[in-house]
């Protein structure tokens, strides 16, 4: 899967199964139909699932946005999304924002999610 990273909180994550942690939402570059991934914690904790931009608007998750790296997310999703823009124009705007709103991820959740070089805006730290 090719994706976007649009908003991740670690936590007290340090690998294994701790609950509530890491908190992952992407955005999947391939599928058009439910592009958004959301993914809260491993172990007991675990929830998330795949939405529709739509699903994904009205769902507990998107006010995770407000994080400020993530803002601009919101931002985007949100006023495309009003002006009934379709999933492949957003997609180009978040590919070409994402350029400038990396995420900086230790090496051991990179190994973890299996997502170096895949993660089209994350750096190893």
């Amino acid at each position: 899967m090719k994706s976007l990273l649009l908003y991740i909180d670690i936590g007290d994550w340090n690998g294994g199964n701790n609950g509530q942690y890491p908190k992952i939402i992407e955005w999947d570059l391939e599928d058009n139909e439910r592009p958004v991934n959301v993914s809260e914690g491993w172990g007991h904790g675990l929830g998330g699932g795949r939405f529709s931009l739509k699903a994904f608007i009205s769902s507990e998750w998107f006010d995770w946005l407000q994080d400020p790296q993530s803002k601009w997310v919101k931002d985007t999703l949100t006023s495309h999304n009003a002006m009934n823009n379709d999933i492949q124009s957003i997609k180009r705007i978040l590919s070409n924002q994402s350029v400038e709103h990396s995420f900086d991820l230790p090496d051991n959740l990179c190994r973890s999610l299996q997502i170096s070089g895949i993660q089209f805006n994350t750096r190893d730290i």
